[in-house]
């Protein structure tokens, strides 16, 4: 079901299948997850620890071995740069732990 703003759903079908032949949701989506976590346990779903791309946010000391991220499709190129965030996300006076 979609809203009806959307047109009829043959509408919504066939824009669904030329968006998808010309690329556009590949480039909507993400090609690459972060997370600050426990590495042991990212890493059995594939997260490594990154070096190429730079927390969105500050890292205590005791989290910055554990900033990671895993690829979710396939790069050309090694992503390098930094990641956005929700502005709440960088101040850590608002995390619990």
């Amino acid at each position: 079901d979609a809203p009806v703003a959307y047109g009829p759903h043959k509408t919504i079908y066939n824009r669904f299948i030329r968006w998808s032949r010309m690329g556009i949701f590949n480039r909507i989506f993400a090609e690459l997850a972060g997370q600050a976590g426990e590495p042991a346990y990212y890493g059995r779903f594939g997260f490594k620890k990154e070096t190429s791309v730079a927390a969105p946010y500050p890292l205590s000391v005791a989290y910055r071995e554990g900033w990671q991220s895993v690829t979710l499709q396939e790069v050309l190129s090694p992503l390098r740069g930094a990641v956005s965030v929700p502005q709440p996300w960088c101040h850590p006076e608002l995390w619990s732990d």
